[in-house]
Parts: structure tokens; C-alpha cells; sequence
């Protein structure tokens, strides 16, 4: 009878040992988990008002109930994931750890927490991440550090020689009802009422929620501009140079026209960010009238399937290697990619391959008949790495405006001298940039500033004739075009034309009207069409 009794002591006891073990370990994650993004939850709990007279009904109580049980379930979602046994537990921490760091720079960068529509432009821009992290250093390292300390001790406490008691039904439990709860909130409330979910998850569960977004996102004819053969007389060589980063007032400050030069001035770049502008360069338009802040994206047949209908070669200059990016490739899917004839990457030191792109232009401007379409390098951050080391300073902006006199100002005045009576050049930038904000680029409401949207346009032609023609026109359309002009323009350019468009070749209609320029990916979210910003 001692013997049990003395049993039972040593159970109760160790139990008890195993019960405060696990209450500190579920103090520390949270500690930690709400300290890293500086009390961001606490503020956003705060935030959930009551009624217009300052009182609370049931609503607010639920709202504040789940927002609790959101950031409990994380937390113990975190630790059911340490007490696996290690086969699991290893992946699924540093997996969780990466999305945390993920989350949590973007929100030391921008100044706010991921919503789903930066998780879209974040995702789109994972080919970029080698110079979000030359770009941004400290913000990363920051959040490197934070996200150590709650994780490391996880991993080395996974790693100690204690056996693992739980089991993967602890860890999916709460992970569960984590998701339940994003869903709902999600479908409900919409994306909004999830700003200040908790960190890592918010970015995973909204990574999950495009996916299945996209599951909706059906091909429909009846969501595409109608495209038709037109009058204009068509150029033999065709050449679309779409560069990265370049911001108008700078490129002005720096280029004259050339003899074989048409310059439009200011114009508004589709967005402003690269994946979605280069998407709407090749794509999509939208009819132009600037009276709402969200747009009616349509289809239009890629200027490569267009080229290919035209009996053009069709050759893509690749300079950022954006088709050995396997997440989002600036939207090129297999159905565009199955036009272009020949793919040339950009290969040696990034400060070297526009350069060296005139070289090959030079060899193939000589075919009868060729669509070219590049994707520069330009002035993409970190600057420096797109100059010679023999040209960089310390000086950031230095750097960038050395950037567009070389791959910009430089380029085309080469370029100026290679091409021909039957060749026209079509040059812009994906977007502009923010030199004095925190992001120079892919900003999103408010955070938004007007540079980012503007670009050159700019056409070189051999062609007197049509060059004169385009210099009477010039001021109907001087400081007022945007990419959908642009667009329209290579088509008509190839003897195609989407009606409702303008374009240099045509009388204007529409570009008196206010541009308004997207931001975030250029598809519905769960039925809301894209947002974009008002430019005067």
C-alpha cells in the first residue's frame, strides 16, 4: 500500500514538473511572438471599436474574443509543433520560422502588416529576394534577430536529448481551428478584419487563400478585349524595350532627343510593380476613365501570339531570367510562352547584360521580319550592382542616376544608331521610383506616391517619314499616355487593334480622362477587382 501511494506522489509530483514546463515554454513563445512586432497585436485589439457612442455589443466582444483565441492557438500551435518527434518537428518549425521572417520584415520594412494583396506582390517578387535583402539589411536583421529568439530555443530544445511525447494530432488541432478561423474571418469580413493576424501564419493562410483563389480564376472569353486587324501599315521589326525602375524625371534630366527619336514625356506605367506592368504591357488593359479606384482588368492576346499571327520571328530578351523564377515569371504561362521562337538569357555581371544586349539586337535586327521584346535590367535596386564597380559610390542615388545615364540614356542612343527605315522601337520602364519613401516601389494604398507610376515613352524609328508623322502629333498625347497606350501602340505598330484604346497612331479619345494605375496582382481577389491609384 506505501509503495502505491509512493508511486502515485512521484506521478503527481512529475506531472506537475511537466505541467510548468510547459506553461513557461507557452509564456516564453508568447512573450516573444507578441514583442517581436512591437506590441502590433496589442494596438490592433485596441483598435476594435464599439459603437459610434463608445459602447460595446456582442460583436465587438466576439471580435475581441477571436482575436485572442487567433494569437492562443498560434502560440500553441508553435509549441505542439517543438514537442514532436524530430523528423516532424524540424521541418515544420523552420518552415513556420521562414514564413515568420517573411511576415514579420515586411512589416519592420513597410511600416504595416501584410495584407493579402502584398502577400500577392511579395510572392510575385520572390525571384528578388538576393536584393530585397542588399536593399534592406537592417529591416531583415532585425527581424532575423526576433524571430531567433523564438525559434532557436525551440530547435535546440527539439534537438536535446528529451524524448518528444507529443503527437501530430496536438500540433493539427490548433493549426485547424488557426485556418477555421482565417477562413471564416477571410469569407466574412473580408481581408481587412485579418490585419494583425498573428505573424507567419497570416502569411501562410493568405499564400494558401490566392492559391484557391486562383482555383476560380476560370478563362472567359467574354473577360477579354476583342482584337481586329487594322489599316495601319505595319513595321517589318518591331522592338519592345521594356526597362526596370526607371523614373521619368531622372531619364529626362539626362536624355535629348536623338534624330531617329520621339519622345512622349511623362507617362503612368500600368503598376508599380514589375510582375503586374510587364503583364499589362503583354496582355491586359483596361478601358481608361479614371472615375473609381478599382479596375476592370481584361484579357488581350499577348503581343507575342499577336507577332506570331503576323508572321514575325519572335525572340525574347530575357535579361533578369525571370522564366528560372518558377513562382510567378512576370505571369509568362505556357500558352504565351509557346509563341516566342527564341529565349535569350542575360548571362555575366547584371551591370553587363543590357550592354551587351545591343550586340545581339544589332545580329537579329538583320531578319526580314522580327518581334523583339526585352526585359532589362535597368536601374533595379541594389543600384550599384547595375553600374560598373569602376563608376559606384557610397552615394545611393548617385548610384541610381548613373544607372539610367548608362542602361538607359546610353543604350538607346546606341541603339538609335543600329536600327533601320523598317524598324520601330518602342521604349518605357515597368515602373517608376520612390526615391525619398521607405519602398521605392510596389507600395500599396496609402503607402503610395505618384513616382512609382512614372515612366518614359519613348519611340526610335529609321523611318523619316512615319517619325515626322509622329512628331505632329506629339502634342496631343505629350505628358498624358500611360501603358495601355503603349500597348496599343506596338499592336497597331504590327497591324492589330483592340478598339477603346488609344495609341499614338491614332486620334486621341480617351487620354484626356485620369489615369488610375494599378497595384497588387492585376487579377480579382474573391470577386473584388483590383485597386488602383488616382493620377493627376
Amino acid at each position: 500500500m506505501t509503495t502505491t501511494r509512493l508511486k502515485r506522489s512521484v506521478t503527481r509530483h512529475a506531472n506537475h514538473g511537466g505541467y510548468l514546463h510547459d506553461g513557461l515554454w507557452l509564456a516564453y513563445i508568447a512573450i516573444i511572438f507578441l514583442a517581436m512586432d512591437g506590441f502590433y497585436a496589442r494596438e490592433r485589439f485596441l483598435g476594435i471599436a464599439g459603437t459610434s457612442q463608445g459602447h460595446f455589443t456582442i460583436a465587438e466582444y466576439l471580435r475581441h474574443a477571436t482575436f485572442i483565441a487567433e494569437y492562443v492557438l498560434a502560440v500553441v500551435t508553435i509549441y505542439a509543433c517543438s514537442q514532436l518527434r524530430r523528423v516532424y518537428a524540424l521541418p515544420l518549425l523552420i518552415g513556420i520560422w521562414v514564413l515568420v521572417l517573411v511576415d514579420l520584415s515586411f512589416h519592420t520594412i513597410a511600416g504595416k502588416p501584410a495584407g493579402l494583396t502584398n502577400i500577392a506582390i511579395l510572392n510575385g517578387a520572390i525571384g528578388n529576394v538576393h536584393d530585397a535583402v542588399v536593399e534592406f539589411p537592417s529591416a531583415i536583421l532585425r527581424s532575423l534577430f526576433w524571430s531567433s529568439l523564438l525559434f532557436v530555443p525551440l530547435l535546440l530544445n527539439t534537438l536535446s536529448g528529451t524524448p518528444r511525447r507529443g503527437r501530430v494530432a496536438y500540433f493539427l488541432a490548433p493549426l485547424a481551428l488557426l485556418a477555421s478561423i482565417y477562413s471564416v474571418v477571410l469569407l466574412i469580413r473580408g481581408e481587412p478584419a485579418l490585419i494583425g493576424f498573428p505573424k507567419g501564419f497570416s502569411y501562410g493562410f493568405g499564400t494558401l487563400s490566392l492559391q484557391v483563389n486562383e482555383l476560380f480564376q476560370s478563362p472567359d472569353g467574354s473577360r477579354s478585349f476583342p482584337l481586329r486587324e487594322s489599316s495601319a501599315d505595319r513595321f517589318n521589326k518591331v522592338i519592345v524595350i521594356i526597362d526596370e525602375s526607371i523614373l521619368y524625371s531622372q531619364f529626362a534630366d539626362l536624355y535629348t532627343d536623338e534624330p531617329k527619336s520621339v519622345d512622349y514625356g511623362k507617362t503612368s506605367s500600368g503598376a508599380n510593380c514589375s510582375a503586374a506592368s510587364n503583364f499589362i504591357l503583354r496582355r491586359a488593359g483596361w478601358i481608361r476613365d479614371g472615375t473609381s479606384d478599382s479596375l476592370d482588368v481584361k484579357g488581350i492576346e499577348s503581343l507575342f501570339s499577336i507577332a506570331k499571327r503576323a508572321g514575325y520571328r519572335t525572340i525574347y530578351l530575357d535579361n533578369q531570367n525571370v522564366l528560372n523564377d518558377h513562382a510567378v515569371r512576370n505571369y509568362l504561362d505556357a500558352d504565351e510562352i509557346v509563341n516566342i521562337d527564341s529565349v535569350i538569357e542575360g548571362s555575366g555581371e547584371t551591370y553587363s547584360r543590357d550592354p551587351g544586349s545591343l550586340e545581339t539586337i544589332g545580329k537579329v535586327i538583320g531578319q526580314p521580319k522580327v518581334f523583339i521584346l526585352m526585359n532589362k535590367v535597368g536601374a533595379h535596386f541594389a543600384y550599384y550592382q547595375t553600374i560598373p564597380p569602376a563608376v559606384r559610390s557610397a552615394n545611393k542615388l548617385a548610384n541610381y542616376r548613373k544607372s539610367v545615364e548608362i542602361n538607359s540614356k546610353h543604350f538607346l542612343e546606341v541603339l538609335s544608331s543600329i536600327i533601320d527605315s523598317e524598324s520601330i522601337v518602342f521604349y518605357t520602364s515597368d515602373h517608376g521610383q520612390d526615391l525619398v519613401g521607405t519602398s521605392p516601389h510596389c507600395n500599396t494604398g496609402s503607402g503610395i506616391r505618384d513616382a512609382e507610376y512614372s515612366v518614359p515613352f519613348v519611340v526610335l524609328t529609321g523611318n523619316d517619314v512615319v517619325r515626322e508623322a509622329l512628331l505632329k502629333d506629339r502634342p496631343s498625347f505629350e505628358n498624358r499616355l500611360s501603358h495601355l497606350e503603349f500597348s496599343e501602340s506596338v499592336r497597331n505598330a504590327m497591324g492589330f487593334s483592340v478598339d477603346g484604346i488609344d495609341s499614338i497612331f491614332k486620334k486621341p479619345e480617351h487620354v484626356a480622362n485620369r489615369f488610375c494605375g494599378l497595384y497588387g496582382p492585376p487579377k480579382a481577389i474573391f470577386g473584388v477587382n483590383p485597386k488602383c491609384h488616382l493620377l493627376h
